[in-house]
């Protein structure tokens, strides 16, 4: 009876799906080089799409911050929405009042996927959401709007609550600011 026991909780354990087990990825690919040093004081971080998306912004968002200010470039953080008519037009606002060198624009150039899974230990549960979307990214300098300095894409597929999942994303973009002279 005790060897039954002992079967039933080897078995309750190690059938449950581990979503610990699921790895997140950051893939990026540099779409528009630079080769020229810049030298940036405030950068407008612009954003647009849905709630999900707006969710994932602001958390990148708070993460990215830090990392420019230990450049010495300080930030401001701008989220449009999902309506492009305003997006549009707040956009042209944003950029004839706002103090910046530099725009970092974020765009979704898919929808999120988010998958949420659960493993369920019997009185506790431990839930995961994993996040999968496509993002642009275009940094424009503020005397040529029209012409972006750097882009790349970016493809995630992450825990959209884990706070290390954002750090990796940020530091990504860091060092690809870095290698592209955009950051010293």
């Amino acid at each position: 009876m005790k060897l039954f026991g002992i079967i039933i909780i080897f078995l309750a354990t190690t059938s449950c799906y581990n979503t610990s087990l699921l790895k997140s990825k950051v893939v990026f690919e540099t779409l528009k080089t630079n080769k020229s040093p810049q030298h940036f004081e405030k950068i407008l971080i612009v954003g647009f799409g849905h709630s999900a998306t707006r969710l994932f912004f602001d958390k990148l968002n708070v993460i990215l911050r830090k990392d420019f200010v230990t450049h010495k470039i300080e930030t401001q953080k701008h989220f449009l929405g999902s309506d492009s008519v305003l997006i549009n037009t707040n956009f042209k606002k944003l950029l004839d009042t706002a103090k910046y060198d530099a725009v970092l624009l974020i765009i979704p150039k898919s929808n999120i996927i988010a998958t949420e899974t659960y493993d369920d230990f019997g009185f506790f549960q431990h839930r995961e959401i994993m996040m999968d979307q496509k993002l642009k990214l275009t940094l424009l300098k503020k005397d040529s709007l029209k012409v972006p300095l750097w882009q790349a894409s970016m493809k995630l597929d992450i825990k959209f609550t884990k706070e290390s999942d954002y750090i990796k994303i940020s530091d990504s973009i860091m060092h690809k600011l870095k290698i592209n002279f955009i950051i010293q």
